[in-house]
């Protein structure tokens, strides 16, 4: 490939990469809200350096809560807080409030030269939910609904 300048690289162009899963636990794990911030899903995904177009669908359920409020998921490179170490979003999130299930859709972009063959092939990033109060939500990994992959783009 060769960038305006006609410089020439060797990259391996999209349309032959292979589109990367999610990977979620061999058993199914509940997670709950319980408290503030964030919780782990238990759920990430391994990517090469790149663009990707990173998706999911998440069955959550609400048991007995009323209440309706904003739902956010993210992408980190922490399991136990949000950081966006070596990739950066290239789209937003789509929230959505009050349904059983949540989507989005993102692109991502793993910055140039933060990883290499030699030193870091690829990097994992795991997908968080937003704590709430007590009861508030629970999310089964076993759900036939969930699904988490990413597609590469040029």
């Amino acid at each position: 490939m060769s960038d305006a300048n006609g410089v020439g690289t060797w990259k391996i162009p999209a349309s032959i990469r292979a589109t990367a899963t999610g990977v979620f636990p061999g058993s199914s794990i509940t997670a709950s809200s319980n408290r503030s911030g964030t919780v782990y899903s238990n759920v990430y995904i391994d990517l090469r350096e790149g663009k990707w177009s990173v998706n999911t669908g998440l069955t959550i359920s609400n048991p007995g809560n009323t209440n309706r409020f904003w739902f956010h998921a993210y992408l980190s490179t922490s399991q136990s807080s949000v950081q966006r170490a070596y990739f950066t979003h290239l789209a937003l999130l789509l929230y959505l409030p009050r349904t059983l299930q949540l989507f989005f859709h993102i692109q991502v972009l793993l910055n140039d030269g933060a990883l290499s063959m030699l030193s870091s092939p690829s990097i994992r990033i795991y997908l968080l939910i937003e704590n709430k109060a007590t009861g508030s939500w629970t999310f089964g990994t076993g759900a036939y609904e969930n699904y988490f992959y990413a597609i590469p783009l040029n």
